[in-house]
């Protein structure tokens, strides 16, 4: 079973493509608990306009340390182009001063 961007999908996989969230802030998420942990970030669940959603954060000074920059930036690029019900989709992001939330 093949997924098609742009088009319908399976009851099973939520049609996100056409949502848009210009103007998201940090507020907007009600972080959950953590589901996954890296030597940058972790990764936690949360609710955005009561949908649940996961989402990595970031601290942008151990990013710097660890020389990861670019390996975020490569990661963004990757998850942006993909679309498979197997992979998860980027949705938006959100930075604050210390912090960055994909």
């Amino acid at each position: 079973m093949g997924v098609n961007c742009g088009s319908s999908r399976s009851n099973s996989v939520p049609d996100v493509s056409n949502l848009q969230f210009p103007s998201l802030q940090t507020c907007d998420f009600e972080m959950q608990r953590i589901i996954g942990i890296e030597n940058y970030s972790q990764v936690r669940l949360a609710r955005l306009h009561g949908q649940p959603v996961a989402v990595k954060v970031m601290n942008k000074a151990l990013l710097y340390c660890q020389k990861q920059v670019q390996h975020v930036l490569a990661e963004k690029q990757v998850l942006r182009l993909l679309c498979s019900p197997f992979v998860v989709s980027l949705w938006a992001r959100v930075r604050t001063r210390w912090t960055c939330f994909v």
